[in-house]
């Protein structure tokens, strides 16, 4: 008999690490100011506020609202800029079983992936982002408990 978790648990990145963009926009724009002082730097300071601008506006949002939810019938993650949110998952029912396997990015590398085989015959490949890699033994150990099988 599969013991089953009655509990939902959410992943995200620790707060250190969520709050590197945050420090990145603060420190920017402190260099940014001093730049604005200096007639000769003021072009640079334009770039370095620009930079500001990108760390805290785009990705400080972005990795604090990073989460992966996986409750007792289904796991998702929500990924993404704040104006454009991505929730991918699946409901554990309907899974047939899990593939692991990797994939290309849009830059060409190879990343860690899954290769969800549902019961209705389709397949569906779920990049995995560094959250999902960060804490992949402990989702694929609790995804088996909930009935989800794994082959490589």
């Amino acid at each position: 008999m599969q013991q089953v978790q009655s509990t939902t648990e959410v992943f995200s990145f620790p707060l250190a690490i969520a709050l590197i963009p945050v420090v990145v926009c603060i420190i920017c724009t402190v260099l940014g100011i001093l730049c604005f002082r200096k007639r000769e730097l003021r072009r640079f300071g334009y770039m370095i506020l620009a930079i500001a601008l990108i760390a805290g506006g785009l990705f400080a949002p972005a990795m604090l609202r990073d989460r992966i939810i996986m409750s007792p019938r289904e796991i998702a993650t929500t990924t993404g800029f704040w104006f454009a949110p991505t929730r991918e998952g699946f409901t554990y029912q309907d899974v047939q079983h899990v593939r692991v396997t990797t994939c290309r990015d849009p830059k060409g590398r190879v990343c860690p992936a899954w290769e969800v085989h549902y019961r209705d015959g389709k397949v569906h490949l779920i990049q995995l982002s560094d959250l999902w890699v960060r804490h992949s033994e402990h989702i694929m150990t609790s995804l088996q408990g909930f009935g989800v099988s794994f082959s490589r």
